[in-house]
């Protein structure tokens, strides 16, 4: 089974067992002119939206920012859209500094996480205020469609006090074959990005993949996020900037989505674009570990490999079944923490960095909360995890099974 199947068959399970959704949602759903049991029905497409998540609706109302695919009550009704992903995912830590620098302080290095504009942040569809790719209608850009979008954006200082910014990319249930070409008219792309390509100082080698290859998904959409992250640092806007491309690693369908040019280069996307990089800070790298939770009965416990310490819980999986098996109706949900590895890259202002890839498995859909909790090693061992900001131990649940690791 493919991971795009995998996934599906998940969001299926979900909503028929979810607590969240009211019963007439878990009817099939129609969308591009047919019914799939995977889609909620489009009069109830803002449950796509987690509880904690469905203020994004106002927001991004308020702030004129398109949804993909979006219905007339907001959102998507596809179960597998990665921008409703990543929503669910970060919208709660829009205004938890704690939260964010645990969850993506140990490969970005942040020091304190800065808000856009009062006490946001996270900005979903960040575009900036600046027309740096030449891509502003009437002076103002489309957040979301028609210019280069972030899904996700994160301001801090790094911890040797530079002022930052990452651009995140978030994906899913994603797959492009050999590569998609795009349609549209290639000269409005080639006077908008061209000279910023071939720029001697620009973000990107320009000599080690053709120049026409990289109007390929999902090569594209890196291609112009590094473009804009290049002119953010070239215009003094910030020190550094970051492009965090954060996609479950069993989906490998979509790293191996490239052009038979690109796989001359490296042979999956990550190193790829590694590859591509002027500076090696750029694009940054991470690797986790799963720690499987097993529940049983009234008691959850982490089962982490044997020498695990607080920097190796790097996830956990939970399922949704009372009698701690995976029977009918079961929703798996994993989490991932964000952690660097150990090599240090070269290059200009560069920093412990490495791909960042966020494992969200088939369903996708999972947070990490405050609270109590330990981890038991293989070896019998409980290992304890401090809280970033209070300092006591904190604990995992899944929103949508409710579950949480004591």
């Amino acid at each position: 089974m493919s991971f795009r199947a995998e996934a599906r068959a998940a969001q299926v399970r979900w909503k028929a067992t979810s607590e969240t959704l009211p019963p007439d949602a878990r009817a099939p759903g129609r969308y591009n002119r047919h019914e799939y049991a995977f889609c909620l029905p489009p009069e109830f497409a803002e449950y796509n939206l987690l509880p904690e998540a469905r203020d994004a609706v106002d927001d991004f109302t308020r702030d004129q920012i398109h949804w993909h695919r979006g219905t007339k009550t907001g959102p998507t009704n596809h179960l597998c859209s990665s921008q409703v992903q990543c929503v669910n995912a970060l919208y709660r830590f829009r205004k938890d500094a704690a939260a964010l620098r645990w969850l993506f302080g140990e490969i970005l290095r942040i020091a304190d996480v800065e808000p856009f504009d009062g006490e946001t942040l996270v900005e979903f569809e960040w575009v900036g205020t600046d027309d740096l790719l030449g891509e502003f209608v009437d002076g103002k850009g489309t957040r979301g469609a028609h210019t280069t979008s972030a899904d996700a954006a994160i301001a801090y200082r790094g911890e040797d006090g530079a002022h930052e910014l990452a651009l995140i990319e978030w994906k899913y249930t994603e797959t492009y074959g050999d590569g998609k070409p795009l349609g549209g008219t290639q000269a409005t792309r080639d006077q908008r990005y061209r000279k910023l390509y071939e720029r001697p100082d620009g973000p990107i080698f320009s000599d080690k993949a053709p120049y026409e290859e990289l109007y390929f998904e999902p090569v594209y959409q890196l291609f112009r996020m590094t473009l804009l992250a290049g002119e953010l640092e070239r215009r003094g806007r910030y020190d550094r900037v970051r492009v965090l491309y954060c996609a479950p690693s069993r989906n490998t369908s979509l790293w191996t989505s490239l052009r038979d040019s690109h796989k001359a280069v490296a042979p999956d996307l990550a190193t790829f674009w590694s590859a591509m990089q002027r500076d090696t800070y750029r694009f940054p790298r991470a690797r986790h570990r799963p720690v499987r939770v097993a529940r049983r009965a009234n008691v959850s416990r982490i089962q982490v490999p044997v020498r695990a310490s607080r920097r190796t819980i790097r996830s956990c999986r939970v399922t949704n079944g009372r009698t701690g098996t995976e029977g009918e109706g079961a929703r798996d949900v994993e989490v991932r923490r964000i952690v660097g590895s150990g090599k240090a890259p070269t290059g200009r202002g560069a920093t412990r960095a490495r791909r960042t890839v966020v494992d969200q498995g088939p369903a996708g859909r999972a947070e990490r909360a405050s609270g109590a909790g330990r981890a038991s090693g293989a070896d019998g061992r409980e290992v304890s995890r401090p809280s970033p900001s209070t300092g006591s131990t904190n604990r995992w649940r899944c929103p949508v099974t409710g579950h949480a690791v004591t």
